[in-house]
């Protein structure tokens, strides 16, 4: 489930190549939200693209060495505290970091990030089952440190490992009974100062509860929904979900539903080999269509975009997933959308959602 992605040093393509590996690292989130969501039927997801800053940063879910996290966080909201947008943890910025784009983090230089992945109405015992020393070993991840600990008062959990040769990261896992919250982070591992800097973010880190989420705080998009079924149902961690009139689906009913992210790419990642990946990482989540239809380029409200459709034809359960992804300026907005009856207008539902979507 986690991927990590190799890391040259050479200034701006440390930049690129960390966005890059972000691709992966997001989409790895969203995957892992899309299992445990199990929004009524079959949950699947994406996956993409930081080589393996990814699988570190995910497979972390992620790290830390020796510098030391505090066993007890506890630390009091102070004007040099920034608020992650789209979460309600708030950290003092290592030096060079800034707000991650297309993505919940931070980006900071060398190849070094930070993601978030806060989600309300989850449960931390619940996540904690897969946050184990032995869950990252099977990874191949060499931890390098990994206990218990305090996060404003909550239980957590810390690990701190390393990929190869090449990178380290950390951790932090923590929550109660209605919200988990997980922070990962990775860096090279020839720069232990940037390591040392960033268990200093995670040692200043402030959670506040009770902090409402602007869900569209971080869109890089809008959409006019005045013309569709579909409306906005929920956000989680990046992870946007629209149903038939913005209603939750009982399990036992197999009505439509449309998942949306956004992800920051670039040269190195095609938009037809990002719907590849999302298809995959669909079937990896019991999504069984494997005939793929009418893939094709599009311009959308003036966007670059590609789009596809893949049908399961043969079992007894007809399915339909229509995928398309928008690109400007270097960040994505991708659209998955599942239907299991009224294929055919459903589909066209489907794409007159997409045609609403403007990039910002």
């Amino acid at each position: 489930m986690f991927f990590f992605t190799k890391v040259r040093e050479s200034g701006k393509e440390d930049l690129a190549e960390l966005r890059f590996g972000l691709v992966k690292i997001q989409v790895f989130l969203i995957k892992v939200l899309v299992f445990y969501k199990k929004l009524a039927y079959h949950s699947r997801n994406i996956p993409v693209s930081m080589k393996k800053v990814c699988f570190l940063l995910l497979v972390l879910g992620l790290s830390a060495c020796k510098h030391g996290i505090q066993s007890v966080i506890n630390n009091k909201k102070t004007s040099q505290h920034v608020n992650i947008p789209g979460t309600r943890l708030y950290v003092v910025l290592p030096p060079d970091a800034k707000i991650g784009e297309g993505f919940v983090g931070l980006e900071i230089s060398d190849s070094a990030a930070m993601v978030v992945h806060d989600l309300p109405g989850k449960s931390f015992a619940t996540d904690s089952e897969i946050f184990t020393k032995e869950g990252f070993e099977q990874k191949g991840l060499k931890v390098l440190e990994y206990k218990e600990i305090k996060v404003n008062g909550y239980n957590a959990k810390y690990v701190a490992v390393q990929q190869g040769e090449e990178l380290k990261g950390y951790a932090v896992l923590f929550g109660d009974t209605t919200f988990s919250t997980m922070v990962l982070t990775t860096y090279p591992k020839n720069n232990e100062q940037r390591g040392k800097e960033i268990l200093a973010a995670l040692n200043s880190m402030y959670y506040e509860r009770d902090k409402k989420m602007d869900p569209f705080e971080t869109a890089l998009f809008s959409i006019d929904e005045k013309d569709s079924k579909f409306r906005f149902y929920n956000y989680e961690g990046g992870l946007y979900t629209y149903t038939p009139d913005g209603k939750a689906i009982p399990k036992e009913e197999e009505n439509p539903y449309i998942l949306m992210a956004q992800m920051p790419i670039n040269d190195s990642m095609s938009l037809d080999k990002f719907a590849e990946i999302l298809i995959g990482g669909a079937q990896e989540y019991g999504f069984t269509g494997t005939e793929v239809k009418n893939n094709h380029w599009e311009n959308i409200n003036g966007h670059n975009a590609y789009e596809t459709e893949v049908y399961d034809e043969k079992s007894e359960q007809r399915s339909l997933l229509y995928i398309c992804i928008l690109e400007r300026n270097g960040s994505s907005v991708f659209i998955e959308c599942f239907a299991k009856k009224d294929l055919a207008a459903n589909l066209e539902e489907f794409k007159e959602f997409a045609r609403a979507l403007h990039l910002k």
